[in-house]
């Protein structure tokens, strides 16, 4: 059985109730290794297995099974357990027997006239559906049986619904034939690209910049190609131009004049003459 059923009053009865939690731990996974296989509830020569072979079946040790208790016991070579669902099993083993000799998984076997299987036309054929098959699992029985209810639906629904009508007929317009190949699509002229400036024409553009007027590009150009010598780093154009953006530009002839005007001024006013 993949599943342990366990009735609530077992929980409350005073076997469960009046035992330690540690063997009532063990009690449960004794019971669920014996669901699992379906042997009655009792471990046939547990009494005489190893402390590793008890951990690896079961996941106690052999003192935890085979300390008798009123939960389980030790009898002769076996242990016995208590409460374990006997009527429960042979009810699972006889569905199983059920559903293989029907050809179908699951199912309940029968038990009176009102249950019997109802026969489904299927492509001329009959096959068996059982009105309340069950599955081990609670709930598998019900799930089933709607599954088997909507497909029972869908036949009928299939029957009396007939032949599907054909398709409505879609008018086709001709081709119209010609002789001559279609055209094929004109391709779409592309921008030739312009040719790149060599380092002497761009050069001789930023001195002709008037963003630049004042410079000597050339002699600028040399002091970063040094800068960048020494320090191992590459001259690029962004680079250069940055290099001119941060230069200094010379002082003008007007510049000077400007100057010039002013130190006459300030040497030939009245006002330093009389100390004001």
């Amino acid at each position: 059985m993949n599943w342990l059923n366990l009735r609530t009053e077992t929980l409350h009865a005073p076997q469960y109730i009046g035992s330690d939690p540690t063997r009532r731990a063990t009690w449960i996974s004794l019971m669920l290794w014996c669901a699992q296989q379906e042997n009655g509830g009792i471990v046939s020569g547990g009494a005489n297995w190893s402390d590793r072979q008890w951990q690896q079946t079961c996941g106690v040790t052999k003192d935890e099974a085979t300390d008798s208790c009123d939960l389980f016991r030790v009898d002769g070579a076996d242990v016995v357990l208590w409460g374990y669902n006997v009527e429960k099993e042979a009810e699972v083993q006889e569905r199983r027997e059920w559903a293989r000799e029907n050809g179908r998984k699951g199912g309940r076997p029968r038990k009176s006239a009102s249950e019997e299987p109802t026969p489904v036309s299927e492509n001329n054929q009959h096959r068996y559906q059982h009105p309340k098959a069950e599955g081990e699992g609670e709930g598998e029985g019900e799930r089933k049986e709607n599954e088997n209810r909507n497909e029972k639906k869908k036949e009928v629904q299939e029957e009396t619904a007939g032949p599907a009508s054909p398709p409505a007929s879609v008018a086709v317009e001709p081709l119209a034939l010609t002789s001559e190949p279609p055209a094929k699509p004109a391709k779409s002229k592309r921008t030739p690209k312009q040719p790149a400036q060599t380092d002497a024409e761009w050069l001789a553009s930023l001195a002709a910049s008037p963003a630049y007027v004042g410079l000597d590009v050339p002699r600028e150009h040399a002091k970063a190609s040094e800068w960048c010598r020494v320090r191992q780093q590459t001259l690029s154009r962004q680079r250069f131009v940055n290099w001119l953006n941060r230069a200094d530009k010379p002082l003008t002839a007007a510049t000077h004049a400007t100057d010039t005007s002013r130190r006459r001024f300030a040497n030939g006013n009245d006002y330093s003459a009389t100390g004001l």
